[in-house]
């Protein structure tokens, strides 16, 4: 699998990545290894080193639609994460809830 690092300078070498996405567990869109987090994309993967976030935290984006009789809330959630060098932000729709908040708790170990 082919890996592009999501912050430029953070390079590691591909057998690390692979051992490290093969043993990463799945969260839908992102996954969760040993020292990197991993992003699906189509044409591989991205990683960005936990060592490298400084925070991380869940922007909850309201957004209120009128139906035909009434008005609903389509709440979309963004994993949003702070580097030295800029902030990422990656939007989470497809995750639960509970998932984004398992993503975010993760880096503090």
């Amino acid at each position: 699998m082919k890996f592009k690092p999501e912050i430029s300078g953070t390079i590691l070498s591909p057998g690390v990545l692979e051992q490290d996405y093969a043993q990463a567990q799945n969260m839908g869109r992102v996954h969760l290894g040993g020292s990197c987090l991993f992003f699906r994309k189509f044409s591989g993967a991205s990683y960005l080193p936990y060592s490298h976030i400084l925070r991380a935290w869940l922007r909850q984006e309201e957004v209120k639609a009128r139906m035909c009789c009434a008005t609903a809330n389509f709440d979309q959630f963004f994993l949003v994460m702070a580097s030295e060098i800029n902030i990422l932000n990656f939007s989470s729709h497809n995750f639960s809830t509970s998932k984004v908040i398992i993503l975010v708790c993760h880096f503090g170990r």
